[in-house]
């Protein structure tokens, strides 16, 4: 499902830049989802939990990127305050922030749903993105060196491994949010989901 979706998204760049036409053959929804055999989609479809930290154990480990304090080390714990996708959070710009209203505002085409949606930013969120200093030229909150500008995909899986944590993933920290979420909050379900 990873490899297809990145085929996907190349294939769109391509056709973005007039390098290919046609429809994008990669694509799942209204494509592959129709040309596949039952067996097949079941095995396309079939999802994986993402190694978590146990929530509990978290704390410490905020402690730890907070002392790194470097890009890679901010980035994460947005990704952990915000409760983000690694790809959200990675693609930041400081235009989508409004620290005043402790808020980040995504715009619908950077949604997975492609609806906008507003993040509230927990205290600890606002003085962090206070305490990052900006790059001259550069829209991004973490830029990278790169064509793109941005910081790199695996930045913070070899973050996680030069902590000594090879197990756990930057989507497991969604799990660890949402298993905090229903054991120490009264929050409904959904209201959980959604955050």
């Amino acid at each position: 499902s990873e490899v297809r979706s990145q085929i996907e998204s190349v294939l769109d760049s391509a056709k973005a830049l007039s390098l290919r036409s046609g429809e994008n053959t990669a694509r799942w929804r209204g494509h592959l989802d129709n040309l596949l055999s039952r067996a097949d989609k079941k095995r396309a479809t079939q999802t994986t939990n993402h190694p978590a930290m146990l929530w509990r154990d978290l704390p410490a480990f905020m402690g730890r990127l907070a002392a790194a304090n470097d890009r890679d080390s901010h980035a994460l714990q947005l990704v952990i305050l915000t409760a983000s996708r690694a790809g959200m959070v990675r693609l930041a710009t400081w235009d989508e922030f409004d620290l005043g209203s402790a808020t980040w505002n995504l715009p619908a085409e950077r949604m997975k749903t492609r609806q906008a949606f507003a993040i509230p930013l927990p205290q600890q969120a606002v003085e962090l993105l206070q305490a990052i200093p900006r790059t001259v030229g550069s829209p991004y909150l973490f830029p990278g060196t790169g064509k793109s500008g941005v910081m790199g995909r695996i930045a913070f899986l070899s973050l996680l491994r030069a902590m000594d944590l090879p197990d756990i993933t930057t989507h497991g920290f969604r799990a660890t949010f949402r298993t905090w979420a229903s054991e120490c909050t009264h929050y409904p379900r959904e209201v959980c989901e959604l955050a």
